[in-house]
């Protein structure tokens, strides 16, 4: 969670080259929450020799991941595709470097120049962040009637 929230904190700045990056941040957060919270109503918690475990709704971590590496990879193919696409991304950070904008500069290049990364990119930590807050409010927050019946079939 403090690696996420580090990584969002440093493209925070991206929001202000555009209001197509403010846009993409705003909304890729807000469905990650949508997301997140959905997922946390499908979250079973289970008990087990004592020990307090949680099952999470497999399906939804999955598309939300799977969508992040999806885009990561597609823009890692773009990249690696094209000249213009790297000599640009240097060039990005480079300027980003020299007009004392670090947290940009930071940041892969690559990732700056499109606001749809950027977007998936809050949502993916808009997921993980409220999610796995959640469970820990959660687990200190529970009550018996919270958790499954104890099951060894159940336990991951």
């Amino acid at each position: 969670m403090v690696l996420l929230t580090v990584l969002v904190c440093l493209l925070l700045p991206a929001a202000l080259r555009s209001t197509q990056f403010l846009a993409a941040e705003i909304i890729g957060a807000a469905l990650g929450i949508a997301l997140a919270v959905w997922g946390a109503q499908r979250t079973r918690f289970l008990t087990h020799g004592g020990q307090l475990y949680y099952v999470p709704h497999t399906y939804t971590g999955i598309v939300v991941s799977l969508l992040f590496l999806g885009r990561l990879v597609y823009r890692i193919a773009q990249i690696y595709g094209g000249a213009h696409a790297s000599a640009a991304a240097s060039t990005v950070a480079a300027n980003a470097y020299a007009s004392g904008d670090h947290a940009q500069a930071f940041a892969p290049a690559s990732m700056l120049q499109s606001p749809l990364t950027v977007g998936i990119f809050f949502l993916l930590a808009g997921y993980y962040l409220y999610y796995y807050g959640w469970v820990l409010w959660k687990s200190k927050h529970l009550e018996a009637a919270d958790t499954e019946a104890n099951s060894a079939a159940s336990v991951p």
